[in-house]
Order: C-alpha cells, then structure tokens, then sequence
C-alpha cells in the first residue's frame, strides 16, 4: 500500500539504507575514532503495474501527494523489516499501455519521512522589565547640581547660594532659590520641564 493505492503488480523493489559515521583522528595515535550519529532516512525504488477503474484516479491523488510533497503511509513486507512506515514520493514516473484500458505502468522513487524536530524554547534568565509607573508625571523632574571648587578641598559649601531662573513649558516664568543640599549638592524635586539657567554665588544659604 502506497497511500490509497494497493501495490497488487509489484515487479521490482529495492531499498538503500545508509549508517551516518564520522571519522575523527586521535592525536599522537594511528588510526581513527569512528563515532555513529544514526541511520540516515532509507529510500525505496519499486516499479510495477496499476489496472483496474480505480486505478487513475488513485494515480491523479497521488501526484497531487507528490507535488504537494506530503508524507505517505507505506506498508510492505520489506518495508516491516526495515523500519519505514511513512514515505514521502521523490520521483514519481506513470506510463499508460497503449491498448490496454486503465492499465499503467509506474515507477517511484520514495524517501523515508523523518519529521522535523519540535522546537524547544527557554525562558528567559532574567526578568522582564519592569513597566513603566504610571504615576509618574512625565512633565515634572528632579534638578541635580553639583558644585566643585578646585584648589580648596576643605571650602565651606554653606556659603554659597544656588538659584534657578527660566521659563517653563508653558511659558510661564520660574526662579527659585535651592535649599535641599548634601555637602556639594543641591537637588530640586518636581522641577516642571523648560529651559533654566543655574546661577551659583557666595551668600548665605537658602
């Protein structure tokens, strides 16, 4: 049974079957290491002979099987001990006698079916990110700034007085005077976006 169609006239079948080996050479020694990576997929060659009313038609599906290159069951004898049970058609010749109503001569070349392998996917090592907070407002910001004065490690950054001036997004005018400061930093919170100028100065703070 090839598919549908019952194999009755049968004239020739031969079947290949080939181990994969590789050769690997061992340092320092003569000869090589052998190692065995499985049977390659066996083809099948058969030719015989289709008759009956039934016969063209299960012809017609199978080119429709081998041009669509799907896997076939394939049930023989030969093919038992081999091993093979799903084929899928490489060559597929058919030749109608003359003179003789629905009865064709055929040839096939069949490949043994190896599915492919199911794809295995991992989960990612790490965590994924962290969506963003919605309650953040993207309008609003923190200023940073950072006073160095060269030459003078020991310099009382108290004495100084830190001022920010400009104009928000909106248009309207911001100046403010900085008072949360650590050491030589002074930071601002909830700054509304636009453009500022940064203004340091000797004072008192605050």
């Amino acid at each position: 049974m090839l598919g549908d169609l019952e194999l009755h006239q049968v004239q020739r079948l031969e079947t290949e079957g080939d181990q994969l080996l590789v050769a690997h050479r061992v340092p320092g020694l003569e000869g090589d290491f052998l190692q065995g990576l499985g049977r390659r997929g066996g083809r099948i060659a058969l030719t015989g002979v289709a008759a009956g009313a039934a016969s063209r038609e299960d012809l017609k599906a199978l080119r429709g099987k081998f041009l669509a290159a799907e896997p076939l069951a394939f049930v023989s004898d030969i093919a038992t001990a081999t091993q093979v049970d799903q084929v899928v058609i490489e060559e597929m010749e058919v030749r109608e006698l003359a003179g003789k109503p629905t009865r064709y001569e055929y040839a096939f070349a069949l490949r043994e079916y190896t599915p492919a392998p199911v794809e295995e996917t991992e989960q990612p090592s790490v965590d994924p990110l962290t969506p963003p907070d919605d309650d953040i407002d993207g309008d609003l910001g923190t200023l940073v700034v950072d006073v160095t004065v060269e030459g003078d490690p020991g310099f009382d950054f108290g004495r100084l007085r830190v001022t920010v001036d400009g104009t928000a997004e909106d248009g309207s005018s911001f100046s403010r005077t900085l008072s949360n400061r650590n050491g030589n930093v002074w930071t601002e919170e909830d700054l509304p976006a636009g453009s500022y100028t940064v203004r340091v100065a000797l004072g008192e703070e605050g």
